[in-house]
């Protein structure tokens, strides 16, 4: 399962990248991306907002115990469900039946559970899976069935307690991430080739690329501090993995503050070009490396004993669901910067033929 979660994983990275420089960096999309585009991001955006989050009982029972009046999505494998005038009967096996009864005083699809048993959780047979919303009552010490959300649903995210709803993030936020680090790779790629060849378009692609990678990387720290301050209780702790982000922004900005310095475009581009090669060599160190060799509230880090759960090796770090929903998020952001960077590209170089027209 591990195995095949990597190749899923390469595929959704590698094709766009390969599809780009077959088809060209510098030439409009063809049709077929602009579709593709549009269908991975539809798709993720479907898949991201509409499955359910789902626990069990026990973890309804936990959460309860630290937050009050809590809903939390619980998962239950059943066999049959009989609605009644004033009583909703959930059969598990022949020997354990769930009675769910609501009064006609309280909302619609509103049932109170009346006998809910844990090794009803853990032991049934199954047969069909409803998903549904449960609220805990602290007064009565009692739990609430608002809604059956889904009976067997096709994907399902994962419940766990330190994330609850706020695991949906992670499809944009390391896809953003990841999408800029391939920029700045695009970036090294032209910049050697501009060095090499002495060709204005590779600079032009080789900047676009590191102005495109930063507005991925900001997206990208947005959407970390917006799941800091709900995790952590701040939008910046200055950890680790946020001040190394934080150093590369800082890196590539000084790009442009070097280019913008410079009158003579050949000296512009070439010192652009050396800048962004070293530049690019502590890419993978501050995003990669030293994250992981200091304590860190973020997933990955020293304390945390793993590699975070994207890359893991363990199996069970990733639900599968998840996993699946994250690369076609990965897939979606390159296909879209690969657009994007096209956009750029052509229109850099015919602001520069117009320039020399005006010469």
């Amino acid at each position: 399962m591990v195995a095949i979660r990597y190749v899923l994983m390469l595929l959704c990275i590698v094709l766009p990248i390969v599809l780009a420089f077959k088809h060209g960096i510098t030439l409009p999309r063809k049709k077929y991306w602009i579709i593709t585009t549009f269908i991975l991001v539809t798709s993720v955006l479907i898949f991201t907002i509409l499955p359910p989050i789902s626990g069990n009982f026990s973890d309804a029972r936990r959460l309860s115990k630290t937050e009050d009046f809590k809903d939390v999505d619980v998962s239950f494998i059943v066999s049959e469900i009989v609605y009644g005038e004033n009583e909703v009967i959930i059969s598990a096996i022949p020997s354990e039946i769930f009675h769910f009864s609501h009064k006609k005083n309280l909302e619609k699809n509103k049932y109170t559970i009346i006998s809910p048993k844990d090794n009803g959780v853990y032991s049934i047979n199954v047969n069909d899976k409803v998903v549904s919303t449960l609220n805990y009552i602290k007064e009565s010490n009692s739990y609430k069935l608002k809604k059956i959300i889904s009976i067997n649903p096709l994907l399902e995210y994962p419940f766990i307690e330190a994330l609850q709803h706020r695991i949906k993030n992670l499809n944009l936020h390391v896809p953003l991430h990841w999408t800029s680090f391939i920029a700045y790779l695009v970036s090294l790629i032209f910049s050697i080739r501009y060095l090499k060849h002495n060709r204005l378009e590779d600079d032009i692609v080789a900047s676009s690329a590191i102005k495109i990678g930063l507005i991925f990387t900001i997206l990208g720290t947005v959407t970390g501090m917006i799941w800091a301050k709900f995790n952590w209780g701040a939008y910046w702790n200055w950890d680790p993995r946020q001040t190394t982000i934080l150093v590369i922004m800082l890196i590539y900005f000084a790009y442009f503050g070097l280019r913008n310095s410079l009158d003579s475009f050949e000296k512009k581009a070439k010192l652009s070009a050396v800048y962004s090669i070293i530049s690019f060599i502590a890419v993978p160190v501050l995003m990669f490396i030293i994250p992981r060799l200091l304590p860190s509230l973020h997933p990955g880090g020293k304390d945390d004993g793993t590699t975070g759960p994207v890359i893991s090796t363990q199996a069970d770090m990733v639900d599968s669901s998840l996993a699946f929903i994250f690369y076609l998020s990965i897939a979606a952001f390159l296909f879209i910067y690969f657009w994007y960077l096209s956009i750029e590209i052509r229109q850099k170089m015919l602001e520069n033929k117009l320039r020399e027209q005006n010469v």
